[in-house]
Parts: C-alpha cells; structure tokens; sequence
C-alpha cells in the first residue's frame, strides 16, 4: 500500500503595517493655550475635502490591503466628521486629548499587534504608492531590530494646475520605521521628528524607479512651494 502525501501548510502571518495620520491635532500637543485652529470648521472643512480628493483613494487603491490606518483626531471633533473619517479603508480613529504625547499614545495603540511592526507616516493631504504597503512587506530587515526607511523618489503635484514635478529626498515626510520589540514599547514612527529619526536609529534610504509618495501643494499647506522638474501626470494606478 502506498503512502499518501500528506500536505501541510504553514500558517503565515505578515508583520503588521500601520499608517498614522494626523487629522486636526499638532504634531506636538502641550498643556498650554492656543488657537484652535484645527477646530474652526472652515479649515476642517477645507482638509477632510483634501483628505476624501487625494489621500483616501489611493490608500483604497493599495494593491496589498492589509493594514491599519490610525487616524489621529482631536477628542473635540464634530460628530459629522468622526464619521466621515470613519468610512476611510481599514480606519480606526484615535481621539487626543489636549495635553497628550502623541508617541506614547500611539506606542499604546500598537503595543499588542505582535512581536515584530512596520509604522509608517502620511499626512491627510497626501498621496502614497499603490504599492506602498507591498514595497514594505518586501523589504529585508537584514537581522535589525529596528530602523527607518525612506522612499527617496515622490512627486510634487499643484492642486490649483494639475501640475507634477518629480523629485528625490533622503529624509522626506513619508518614514516607515521597522521594528521587532523588546523589552520597551514600540518607538513607531512618531518617536521623532520624520527627518530626524536618524538620531534614534539606523535610516534606510530606498531608491526606486517609480514616484512612491506626493506631496499635495495647495492654499493651506505650510509650505506652498513646488520642488522638482515638470514631468507629466503619472498613471491613474500608480
């Protein structure tokens, strides 16, 4: 009698990949009084119609749809963009309290998602890869326990003309930072300022072929400068 062949799968379970955005918090919250500017409705307004135009549909459009995406917003927002937001591809929104870290309270957030954790930034207004989240999951670790990566190639598009520039930067707004834990919570990538996270750990700097990120320019960005050489619109799927 002959022996059957016995087929035995192994279970494989990707390291998990978290964006985080912030929506209408600082990117440093302290105790003391300011302006709520990012509770005045017509700049909220103004940003979930950038966040829904540019930065949503190309997070739905990534071609490896597993992850999360931590929105950050303040604990003040109105109930009607809550729930806007909340329609975003695999959301789960993170109300801040003024005076919160925002490290800590992210590390919080992720500390049970497993042993090993790929965190990665977008702002509200801009644009990733389609492939984004797979280019990740390929990267090799090389036997690090932690370290920062960074797509150097991106684009630059003018909301007002349709215009795209293309350009490359080492240390851009876009880092995902690799970790495997340790006896510490997960740093993720908001341990430190995007360009400085050098300080903290090893950076990576990826050179591709194709745009992996755009910055979105338009009336309310901090910076409304386009940077670049002119190249013509990049395919829809991009």
């Amino acid at each position: 009698m002959g022996m059957g062949i016995r087929i035995i799968r192994r279970l494989f379970r990707p390291v998990p990949v978290v964006y985080v955005t912030r929506f209408n918090i600082a990117a440093t919250l302290t105790k003391t009084p300011r302006k709520p500017l990012h509770l005045d409705p017509s700049w909220v307004d103004q940003r979930i119609a950038l966040f829904e135009r540019y930065c949503v549909p190309k997070m739905a459009a990534q071609t490896d749809d597993r992850f999360t995406w931590l929105i950050l917003i303040s604990a003040e927002t109105d109930a009607a963009i809550v729930n806007r937001l909340a329609r975003a591809p695999n959301a789960a929104l993170v109300p801040i309290a003024p005076g919160t870290a925002l490290g800590p309270a992210i590390a919080a957030r992720v500390a049970q998602m497993g042993d090993a954790l790929i965190t990665a930034r977008v702002d509200s207004d801009d644009q990733l890869s389609a492939r984004y989240t797979r280019d990740l999951r390929e990267i090799d670790w090389n036997g690090r326990r932690r370290f920062a990566v960074y797509f150097t190639k991106g684009l630059y598009l003018d909301a007002a003309s349709g215009a795209y520039h293309t350009v490359r930067r080492p240390l851009n707004q876009f880092p995902a930072v690799f970790e495997r834990r340790e006896a510490r919570d997960f740093l993720t990538v908001h341990a430190h300022r995007h360009n400085e996270l050098y300080r903290l750990m090893d950076a990576v700097q990826i050179w591709t072929k194709r745009p992996m990120w755009c910055t979105v320019v338009h009336g309310g960005n901090v910076s409304n400068r386009l940077h670049g050489k002119p190249v013509p619109a990049p395919p829809e799927n991009w």
